[in-house]
């Protein structure tokens, strides 16, 4: 037997052997490369399903959740989480989702204006002297001015900062939620110019102020003031000069702000020193602005047939995102949680960020306001029948 296992007698056995564990080897092989075939076959699925509910462009929608109530067209609404603020000139309510006030506060004021962060509200009386703060449980402070209010903001940490106006004196004062003032700063109209526009950073650390003045041949400026909070002393950080109108400031992170002109929009970024960033510049009358979850807004008149209106969508640094054209001639524009919300008296155009087209129809019973709530394909409607949450199918 020892010879014949040396001059190989049983070697076909064991090439029988080995080749079994070649075959075996190789289904092993091809179960793995089905397995993958199928796992790409399935996310293909449902890539392709996303990009064509991405692209699925609506125009129906069902009544989810029929709030009622009497809602009228002076009433002004505003989204805080999964709830909506209702106020007008009579008060102000946070309701949930259920229909249900969490709280109520009557007021009244001449010219309500308001400022909502990520847990307080801030609203005032612009030209009196009233000014409330709230969180989603109900009222936190109610501050009465020395000086009528002009503008208002809120930071996350629930600080305020106001504009306050008359014909001597200009202000701008910095409130803890608890109505304590934390600082004032001295608005001098022969120094800097009249007090216009202004936002404060998320983290309260920064606050940007638009001054409108005019230079040596009368010519319209603005003179915009960066404030850092955390510096000793004078907090006035950094200021640049202007040409026209500064009307708008958002604070897009704790660490950079925009600042809208009559043309276009400026960044700039926080620190050791205020630093400019991108500059946008149009040739075309900007119609509309927005501002809102890392997403910037451009609506111009169109001048080249393509669509009565152009839309262009920037992020934060400056880049363009996208482009569309419309036709519908809106009266409000309403940005959050992910949409755009053009509409009028009783249509509706819905964009994502990505200025794809969700939905474009016509809402029975007109439109008061139309805000996207925080879930998905849900939008609080206001119209004759009330309050409700209406979903885009």
């Amino acid at each position: 037997m020892a010879a014949d296992y040396e001059d190989g007698t049983v070697q076909p056995e064991n090439g029988r052997q080995q080749a079994g564990r070649r075959r075996g080897g190789s289904t092993g092989q091809d179960r793995v490369g089905l397995l993958l075939v199928i796992g790409l076959i399935i996310l293909a699925v449902i890539l392709i399903f996303a990009i064509y509910q991405s692209r699925r462009v609506s125009s129906s929608y069902t009544v989810t959740n029929e709030i009622g109530g009497n809602v009228y067209g002076s009433d002004s609404y505003e989204v805080m989480g999964s709830n909506i603020i209702r106020y007008s000139r009579d008060g102000i309510t946070l309701i949930n989702s259920d229909g249900d006030a969490l709280w109520n506060q009557t007021f009244g004021m001449s010219d309500p204006i308001i400022s909502v962060g990520s847990t307080y509200i801030a609203i005032g009386d612009r030209g009196a002297s009233s000014l409330y703060i709230f969180d989603q449980s109900g009222e936190v402070s109610e501050i009465t001015t020395d000086v009528p209010l002009a503008a208002l903001c809120i930071s996350d940490q629930g600080v305020t900062a106001a504009i306050l106006s008359d014909s001597d004196n200009n202000y701008i004062n910095l409130y803890e939620k608890d109505g304590t003032i934390l600082a004032t700063i001295k608005a001098s109209f022969a120094d800097m110019g009249y007090p216009i526009a202004l936002d404060i950073s998320p983290d309260s650390r920064y606050l940007a102020v638009s001054y409108l003045n005019s230079d040596e041949k009368a010519d319209v400026v603005t003179n915009l003031v960066f404030y850092d909070f955390d510096r000793s002393g004078d907090p006035t950080a950094d200021s640049f000069s202007l040409d026209g109108i500064c009307p708008q400031i958002d604070y897009l992170s704790n660490t950079r702000a925009a600042v809208f002109t009559e043309n276009g929009m400026r960044t700039y970024g926080m620190g050791s020193t205020i630093s400019e960033g991108k500059t946008l510049e149009f040739d075309d009358e900007i119609r509309s602005i927005f501002c809102e979850d890392g997403r910037i807004g451009f609506i111009f008149k169109n001048n080249d047939g393509d669509g009565a209106y152009r839309m262009e969508i920037y992020d934060t640094g400056g880049s363009k995102n996208a482009e569309v054209r419309f036709d519908l001639d809106y009266s409000r524009i309403r940005v959050g949680n992910g949409s755009i919300v053009l509409s009028d008296s009783s249509n509706a155009l819905i964009y994502n960020y990505s200025g794809n087209l969700v939905f474009d129809g016509e809402i029975q019973n007109g439109i008061y306001d139309l805000l996207r709530a925080r879930a998905t394909d849900t939008y609080w409607l206001a119209n004759t029948d009330g309050l409700s949450l209406i979903s885009i199918r």
